[in-house]
């Protein structure tokens, strides 16, 4: 979950990356200070390029290897309730 999660990351700072950028530049909010023009056809083009470069970057995941878990550790407050549970037993119901 960990990796989905990371590249569902990756992709929202790419896109939102390419918006802020290519946005204004094919809407022409940036003609006064360049004098440049993106003409829509490249505009919409690189709007597709964009859909496609996520989700590539998401098929990639079909890549991941999973790390080999040797003993199960649950996460949070019942790992210590367990490791307690473990010293109560092992020490004859003192904990040192």
């Amino acid at each position: 979950s960990r990796a989905i999660f990371r590249r569902i990351q990756i992709n929202l700072l790419f896109s939102l990356m390419y918006n802020t950028l290519c946005i204004p530049l094919a809407a022409g909010a940036f003609f006064p200070f360049f004098h440049a023009r993106l003409p829509p056809t490249v505009a919409a083009i690189s709007m597709a390029l964009s859909s496609i470069s996520v989700v590539m970057s998401s098929l990639s995941l079909r890549f991941y290897d999973a790390p080999q878990v040797t003993e199960y550790r649950p996460r949070g407050w019942l790992w210590l309730w367990q490791s307690y549970e473990e010293l109560s037993q092992t020490e004859g119901g003192h904990l040192v």
